[in-house]
């Protein structure tokens, strides 16, 4: 984003919400991590979510993504409440994530991680498979077509015949973007994106991020690199003690006296 607060280069930010957490709480036994949390995000943004550590980022994440579930509160997706889906059901419907540490298939090359997710499911019917095998065949070339198009937008394509266990963290956080910008999702939470990246390949991502955004995906991004989130974000929310204390532009937040009490005073923005 820019230092005068204006929206990123290709966002398309509209004023109807994607994504709206309405007091959403989530307890670890005498532990509260989220307290009465709410959030909205703007269909085709991509928006912060910034904080200290232990602040209750992830764990917000996680429930917004199905993986774990709420004690209270409402989470909606597109104006419906989703609080009670599995995150399985939530990815199919268009929501996805990643997680602090990048999820490869290790022992598949950087084309078959792609490849998994573009394939169309088969019908296993053998009979159905014999009739239809010029049909299959043909969709097996166009989703490796498909694979091969978006490693190249990710940078990868040269290394679609590696063994993905054998790239570094942040050609593994690539690959991942390169993953979920091939199923095409709504909205993608990322977690923590920029963490053990060196700077170079930090810059790729951000990258890829706006490339994803330019593509129509709804980004939500929890991360500690505050240039990072300042150049792709035009708004942040900010948490604090498993809550939102905040939400505006970076330059904002750098106003805000809870915002620079909570986190921005021992930050170097």
């Amino acid at each position: 984003m820019s230092s005068d607060g204006a929206a990123p280069a290709g966002s398309v930010a509209t004023a109807r919400p994607i994504l709206e957490v309405e007091a959403v709480s989530k307890s670890f036994g005498g532990l509260k991590a989220v307290s009465d949390c709410s959030l909205v995000v703007q269909e085709g943004s991509v928006t912060g979510l910034i904080g200290p550590n232990g602040a209750g980022k992830s764990t917000l994440l996680s429930m917004i993504s199905g993986f774990l579930p709420t004690d209270a509160g409402r989470i909606r997706f597109r104006g419906e409440e989703i609080q009670n889906l599995s995150a399985h059901r939530r990815s199919r419907i268009g929501l996805v994530r990643s997680f602090q540490a990048a999820r490869v298939w290790a022992g598949l090359t950087v084309l078959e991680n792609v490849l998994v997710s573009v394939t169309p499911i088969a019908d296993e019917s053998f009979f159905r498979t014999f009739v239809n095998w010029r049909s299959i065949r043909g969709g097996q070339k166009i989703a490796r077509a498909r694979a091969r198009e978006v490693l190249a937008e990710f940078g990868l394509d040269h290394m679609r015949n590696e063994l993905a266990g054998t790239l570094s963290g942040g050609q593994k956080r690539l690959l991942e973007f390169a993953r979920i910008a091939s199923m095409e999702p709504a909205l993608v939470l990322l977690d923590e994106p920029q963490a053990g990246v060196n700077a170079v390949l930090g810059d790729r991502m951000a990258d890829a991020v706006e490339k994803m955004n330019s593509k129509g995906i709804t980004v939500l991004i929890v991360e500690h690199n505050l240039p990072f989130v300042e150049r792709l974000c035009a708004r942040v929310n900010v948490m604090q003690l498993g809550t939102t204390i905040a939400a505006g532009s970076m330059a904002e937040m750098r106003q805000h006296p809870e915002v620079i009490d909570a986190y921005l005073g021992d930050v170097d923005v």
